[in-house]
C-alpha cells in the first residue's frame, strides 16, 4: 500500500496535486515537525538529540570561552560573537 502510494506521488505535476494526495502543508507548515515526532517515537532517545539540544549547547561554548577571556571584563556580556572565529 506505501509503495502504491510513494509511487502515485512521484507522478504528480506539481506541488498543488503533491499537497492535495498528501496533505501537506508546505515547508513552512507544521509538517516537518509531525514527521520529526513520528520519527521520534521510533528512534531511541539516547540516539536523538532533543530539540534545541545543539543550539544550547553551542551557546554554553560561546559563553565559556567569553568568561575564560581575561579582556572581557568591562565588557557588556550580550556582544555578538562567533564560534566560526576564534576568539581572541
Amino acid at each position: 500500500m506505501r509503495i502504491m502510494t510513494f509511487s502515485s506521488m512521484i507522478m504528480c505535476k506539481n506541488i498543488s496535486e503533491i499537497k492535495d494526495k498528501t496533505g501537506w502543508d508546505g515547508s513552512s507548515g507544521e509538517s516537518r515537525s509531525k514527521l520529526l515526532d513520528v520519527l521520534q517515537s521510533y528512534i531511541s532517545p539516547q540516539k536523538m538529540i532533543e530539540t534545541g539540544k545543539l543550539e544550547s549547547l553551542l551557546k554554553q561554548s560561546l559563553k565559556y570561552q567569553v568568561n575564560l577571556c581575561e579582556y572581557h571584563e568591562n565588557e557588556k556580556r550580550d556582544h555578538e560573537y562567533s564560534l566560526l572565529e576564534k576568539h581572541s
